[in-house]
């Protein structure tokens, strides 16, 4: 079995378990009816349209059997929503996720060391995904038993990923196919290669790792 950490698109093969990001508008009827696990959350992008109102709606999907995470949500100093907007935003799903003890899916960009004091008290586990960070602050995430970092399509072609990867444990790693079209085998094929590592031992170490993150009841219910 593959397992896909993260997409934006349904499972394109039977050997593949995919944590699907939904989008936070649709509402519990819709989610139900998927029939396959998801992540629920606001991105950072769009925090600034986040309220009262919308915590609770985001609340009462925690509790639907087929969502096994809380994401993608985190911080994005790319952009132009103001960093204290998408900081509050972040602090609700930080605490729903403390809550209802479900794991976070976590958008980063130019913002690791804001996370950082999440990190270190997090009840939950935490997986950066898309993970960009540096040698540095790596090493502080590694610090934080908590938290797990998620590659995808960069194992292919951005020389400072595969170089940050190849230095993280495995037992702290997850791949993803987030919004590209690669199907998950081939992020699979490179991070075997990287890690010199057979197929079949990297596909027993990903499972490992998606247990500890998404739980046993994620990965046997679908």
């Amino acid at each position: 079995m593959f397992i896909n950490a993260h997409s934006h698109k349904k499972a394109q093969s039977p050997d593949e378990w995919v944590c699907r990001n939904a989008f936070h508008f649709l509402g519990t009827e819709s989610l139900n009816r998927l029939g396959y696990p998801v992540s629920v959350g606001w991105h950072p992008w769009f925090s600034d349209g986040f309220d009262r109102d919308s915590e609770n709606v985001l609340a009462s999907f925690l509790t639907a059997e087929n969502v096994v995470a809380i994401g993608e949500t985190g911080l994005d100093r790319s952009v132009s929503v103001p960093f204290s907007v998408q900081m509050s935003t972040w602090i609700s799903h930080f605490n729903l996720a403390q809550s209802y003890s479900l794991p976070l899916i976590i958008h980063c960009v130019k913002s690791y060391y804001d996370l950082v004091p999440f990190c270190k008290r997090s009840s939950v586990p935490m997986l950066f995904h898309g993970y960009w960070g540096n040698q540095e602050i790596t090493q502080t995430l590694l610090e934080c038993e908590q938290v797990l970092f998620s590659f995808g399509k960069d194992l292919l072609s951005r020389p400072q990923s595969r170089e940050i990867f190849a230095k993280i444990p495995v037992s702290r790693i997850l791949l993803e196919t987030d919004n590209s079209g690669l199907p998950i085998s081939r992020i699979y094929e490179e991070a075997a290669a990287l890690l010199h590592l057979s197929l079949d031992d990297l596909e027993i170490e990903m499972k490992k790792n998606a247990l500890r993150f998404f739980g046993e009841k994620a990965l046997a219910l679908f």
